[in-house]
This record gives C-alpha cells, sequence and structure tokens, in this order.
C-alpha cells in the first residue's frame, strides 16, 4: 500500500487568437525543486493573465494535475480510508455506481458493474462522487504528500477555482475556445481532439465519445488525445470537472457536444453523476 501511495501522489471571444505571455517564460529554479517533489504527474502554469467575460484575470503560478483523478487513484484513497478507521470519511466518499443509469432507454449496467473496479478502467477517469467527496481526496492528498516530503514548504491539494481551470486550459494564450489552437473539432488529419458528443442533425453520432444506446465506452483514459502547451489532458471534454464552488463543473463532458466543451463552459450538477469527475491543483506556501 506505501508503494502505491507514493506513486499516486508522486504520480482555448476573439475572432483570433491573442496571446499573453505568462510573466515567466522559464520555470525558475526553486520551482524546479518543488516540481521534482511533486512528480512528473504535475504540470505547473506559471503566473500570468488571461481574458475571461471581458476582463483582464491575473493568476498566481500553481501546479495541476495532469490528468482528471483516476479510479484507481481514488481507489486507493478509498481503501486507505477504510484500512485507517476513518469509517465517516469512507461513507462520504463512497462511488454512487447507479447513477450510471442516466438515460430510462438505455442500459449502463455494465458501467455500474465494472467501471469502477475492473482493471481495464484503473486509468479511467473517476466519476460518481459528490463534491463533498472530492474535497475529502483533496485532504487526504496533502496529508499524505505533506507527511512524506517533510520539508519547510506547505503543499495545498485543492480543486481549482473555475478561473482557473480557463487560465490553465488556454496554455498561455487568452481567447481560445479550446485547450488547441483553433475553433475546429478535428485536426489536420480529420483526428478528434477530445471526447465529447459528436451530433448530426440531432441525431447522434456513436464512436466519438462512444452511445448511451449501444454500451461501448463512455469516457477514455486519463491520458489520452493530446496535452496543451502545459502538458495538461482532456480540459474539454471526457468528464466535466468539479471545482471550488459547490455544483459548478467546467469543461464538458462525453455526453456534451462541441458547444458545450469549451474552455469556457460550464455546468450545473446537483449529486454524485456519471459525467462529473475532478482534477486537483497545488499551491505552495514557504513556512
Amino acid at each position: 500500500m506505501k508503494t502505491t501511495l507514493i506513486l499516486l501522489l508522486a504520480g482555448a471571444c476573439l475572432v483570433g487568437f491573442t496571446t499573453l505571455k505568462p510573466k515567466t517564460s522559464k520555470i525558475p529554479k526553486p520551482v524546479k525543486g518543488i516540481a521534482k517533489e511533486l512528480g512528473k504527474g504535475y504540470a505547473y502554469v506559471p503566473s500570468g493573465s488571461t481574458i475571461i467575460d471581458g476582463k483582464i484575470v491575473s493568476f498566481q503560478s500553481f501546479f495541476m494535475l495532469k490528468t482528471e483523478v483516476s479510479n484507481f487513484q481514488y481507489n486507493a484513497f478509498l481503501d486507505d480510508l477504510k484500512s485507517s478507521g476513518q469509517t465517516e470519511k469512507w461513507k462520504i466518499a463512497q462511488i454512487d455506481t447507479a447513477q450510471w443509469e442516466i438515460n430510462p432507454n438505455s442500459s449502463m449496467e455494465p458501467f455500474t458493474t465494472y467501471y469502477h473496479k475492473h482493471p481495464a478502467y484503473s486509468n479511467y477517469p473517476v466519476v460518481n462522487i459528490s463534491h463533498e467527496a472530492a474535497l475529502l481526496y483533496c485532504e487526504w492528498v496533502t496529508e499524505k504528500v505533506n507527511k512524506r516530503l517533510n520539508t519547510d514548504k506547505k503543499y495545498i491539494f485543492r480543486l481549482p477555482e473555475a478561473n482557473e481551470f480557463v487560465y490553465a486550459a488556454e496554455g498561455g494564450s487568452t481567447c481560445r475556445p479550446y485547450t488547441w489552437n483553433g475553433p475546429f473539432m478535428r485536426n489536420s488529419k480529420g483526428q478528434n481532439l477530445c471526447n465529447y458528443r459528436t451530433t448530426t442533425s440531432s441525431v447522434e453520432t456513436p464512436g466519438i465519445a462512444g452511445t448511451l444506446y449501444d454500451n461501448s465506452d463512455i469516457t477514455a483514459p486519463i491520458q489520452s488525445y493530446w496535452p496543451n502547451e502545459f502538458g495538461i489532458y482532456h480540459l474539454n471534454g471526457n468528464v466535466a470537472e468539479m471545482t471550488s464552488e459547490k455544483g459548478l463543473a467546467t469543461g464538458g463532458s462525453w455526453n456534451d457536444d462541441a458547444d458545450h466543451v469549451r474552455n469556457t463552459s460550464r455546468s450545473n450538477y446537483s449529486t454524485a453523476c456519471a459525467t462529473v469527475g475532478f482534477r486537483i491543483v497545488v499551491t505552495v506556501i514557504n513556512e
């Protein structure tokens, strides 16, 4: 279990696009040390500015998990809560697998049974958890990492603010609709650039994000398609991602069309659901 935990924890407005260069073009030496401590699973997002809702918004640097939190990572968290006797937290953190039944005309039973536990889905994003559960996960990682590193710095793991998500998704530019530098959903080779639901005349086209009607895979592995300039995957589609504001998710999911998987796309959720997951960001405090 200790080895697993160590591996776990280490582990796009305008017609044209405008670039606002971050305040730092390179990662400064102190940050390199922090990056090494966190491990290769985290991307450095430098200080800088972007335009959100017509206003210039500035950000201090932070780190962001390159991928959504996976089933493997989340199950390690659940196992640790259980083995350490944290029963109440374990109950709050449970996965509500029944939420896979998001369409009464489809049979999602295979996902209900296998998605969260079968090894084939280990590297797929965890879904069907509550906002409170995600906060507990952040607390757990914060405790484990700070205990393991035992340095004069304190690492705070948390859910991102909605504006932080947009800033990270733009990869150092501003007014991008998607993480890639263009308005289209396919690249020059005809390859789809993210996991979303395609529609043609209101009829679903199977194959991109799977389909609710043929029991094909819905989400995609956490490290698939292409990362942005910061090295971050799936900021458009796959799963909508929780923010620090309860009930607000951003980025869109596998069940959303192209217009709703933009960097600035926001959606509301009231309970655990099969289209919402999360990733964590890290701020560092020098004590």
